[in-house]
């Protein structure tokens, strides 16, 4: 959408962004900082990802963070154009986004050279499940949370890395793929499996395809001990750090840490592949991760 009011014709790639609330801010100010329409729709999606906050009072939770759509690959939308929201289930939206992606890397994918018939073919398989699984979940977008949809989405990119064979991953030739990278993609695929088979009951509620992660700290010392921040990231950015930008992994910090300090706190998280620390709050420098 351009300044005007005029709407441009080009559809964007978007992924949710946990941002900070500034102590004076208000929805209207969030919405100008990150160059997002002001337009019915797209404040409703933001009410939607945001359950837990009052948008009107958003300076009464100075120091929490709000999350918004963004355009997928920027730190920032175009300085000249603003980004509007045309459906309000931004969980919805970005699974078939990203399952998009994934069809068509199925197609691209049969043109690749990999070492045997029985590797092109786990390739293949595993492609497909995660795409069911993503279908599936669709069921469940409006149970959906933010931190939940940022996982997913996550999850499902990180497959799209893997299986993609004109990306090249360190210590694979970038001609041929192996066998050793099919079972990379296996493994990162597991999570999405879990869901396609817990998702495929006929009872199965989206609180099955969750669990919950409860963290508490001790002291040796009888006092007790200072309240902390349960941070969190996908295993894989703590085991490839330089593999993702700094940005991409700053918005992960903020959008999958725990709302609530020690002792305990806890979060319910949709199947995931994770590591979870402790440290002082806010301390989301990079340089610490």
């Amino acid at each position: 959408m351009r300044p005007n009011g005029s709407v441009s014709s080009n559809d964007v790639k978007i992924r949710t962004d946990a941002v900070p609330i500034q102590p004076d801010d208000s929805l209207d100010k969030v919405l100008k900082r990150n160059h997002l329409s002001a337009d019915p729709t797209t404040v409703d999606a933001i009410r939607r990802a945001n359950p837990s906050l009052d948008l009107d009072q958003l300076h009464k939770h100075s120091g929490e963070h709000v999350y918004v759509p963004k355009v997928a690959g920027t730190t920032r939308t175009g300085s000249d154009h603003l980004l509007q929201i045309r459906n309000p289930d931004l969980a919805r939206v970005q699974l078939r986004q990203d399952r998009k992606d994934l069809l068509a890397l199925e197609q691209k994918s049969r043109n690749a050279t990999f070492v045997s018939p029985a590797v092109a073919s786990r390739h293949e398989k595993t492609l497909r499940d995660v795409s069911l699984a993503s279908a599936r979940l669709e069921t469940f977008t409006p149970s959906m949370n933010a931190r939940d949809v940022a996982l997913v989405d996550f999850q499902l990119s990180h497959v799209q890395r893997i299986a993609d064979p004109a990306i090249s991953i360190p210590g694979e030739t970038a001609t041929v793929f192996s066998a050793s990278r099919v079972t990379s993609l296996e493994q990162s695929a597991q999570p999405m499996r879990s869901v396609l088979a817990v998702a495929g009951r006929p009872d199965a509620s989206y609180e099955d395809l969750r669990r919950e992660v409860k963290v508490a700290v001790t002291s040796a010392a009888s006092t007790r001990p200072n309240p902390m921040r349960v941070y969190v990231l996908p295993a894989a950015v703590i085991e490839r750090p330089t593999d993702y930008p700094d940005d991409m992994v700053l918005s992960l910090l903020r959008s999958l840490t725990f709302t609530r300090l020690t002792t305990p706190s806890s979060e319910r998280l949709v199947f995931s592949d994770l590591a979870i620390w402790v440290g002082p709050d806010d301390a989301y420098d990079l340089t610490g991760c």
